[in-house]
């Protein structure tokens, strides 16, 4: 929300009222719900139903064109020299000119971000051929031959195509903003973290894996070794907010370390280089 709305104004009143800090505010968000964190919370006069409704008759369905390099699934207004406006330049700007190095910042992304889509929208999500996952990324505007390159390190380990478009997606759309975000915002002077959250038993770490830990909720009939990462995660989120961060390794430097969580298939620091380094030049709007 922007600095001058009603909503902003009243938060720190409303965080005394309930015995909080006002000097000290964590806003987090997941998925959509982090772009809530830069726009209004009432966009539009429609409930939630109905606009649910009206986007999936203007959407694509299928989520990796909705979040390419063409986004079509949330607009975000730069409202660049208009008053009152949210958005005044692009948060990767914000980030790396250090206006807001005063905040801390932990950016996380789960191991297989896009595996829900392959086990449970398959028929939309499957390419059917490799060729045509490069297909898609040559589309953003990339020469054929990097995106052959790209689309060449992701199949690995009898990876089908489906799977393999999941991880060009995963660090594309979630590894390589985190990773980049962190290490602009360190280099102009701030205190930034990553994360990354693996699986456990009977819960592996696809889009939305970490909810009912950011949401102090228990999922029904959990495994002890989810339990014990849910855990961590609440654990890490509360010391990040409180400003102890004891849980977390290092900030972030010139190298994206980073901490982990569950059993990841990678050491993540290691995983969020390689994405910086597959990626490097290419942008991610």
């Amino acid at each position: 929300m922007g600095p001058e709305q009603p909503e902003a104004k009243a938060l720190p009143v409303a965080v005394y009222i309930h015995g909080g800090d006002p000097g000290n505010v964590t806003v987090y968000g997941h998925s959509g719900g982090a772009y809530a964190t830069f726009n209004p919370d009432k966009l539009v006069d429609l409930d939630p139903a109905t606009l649910m409704a009206a986007l999936r008759k203007v959407l694509p369905t299928d989520l990796g064109v909705r979040g390419g390099v063409d986004n079509q699934a949330t607009g975000v207004v730069l409202g660049i020299g208009q008053p009152g406006a949210v958005m005044q330049s692009h948060p990767m700007e914000v980030l790396a000119s250090g206006t807001h190095r005063d905040i801390d910042v932990l950016l996380s992304m789960a191991s297989d971000d896009m595996g829900w889509w392959v086990a449970n929208d398959l028929d939309r999500f499957d390419p059917r051929t490799r060729d045509r996952v490069t297909d898609e990324v040559a589309g953003w505007r990339i020469s054929r031959s990097r995106a052959k390159q790209i689309v060449d390190a992701y199949d690995q380990d009898g990876r089908t195509p489906a799977e393999i478009r999941a991880a060009v997606m995963a660090d594309y759309l979630f590894a390589l903003p985190a990773a980049r975000g962190a290490l602009a915002h360190a280099a102009a002077g701030g205190n930034a973290h990553l994360l990354l959250i693996g699986p456990a038993e009977g819960t592996p770490a696809v889009h939305g894996t970490e909810m009912y830990a950011l949401v102090g909720q228990e999922k029904p009939g959990r495994s002890a070794e989810q339990a014990e990462r849910d855990t961590s995660i609440r654990d890490i989120v509360l010391d990040f907010a409180t400003g102890e961060q004891t849980r977390l390794r290092p900030a972030v430097t010139d190298q994206p370390v980073s901490n982990s969580v569950g059993n990841p298939p990678f050491e993540a620091g290691a995983h969020y280089r390689a994405a910086l380094d597959l990626w490097e030049g290419i942008d991610r709007p």
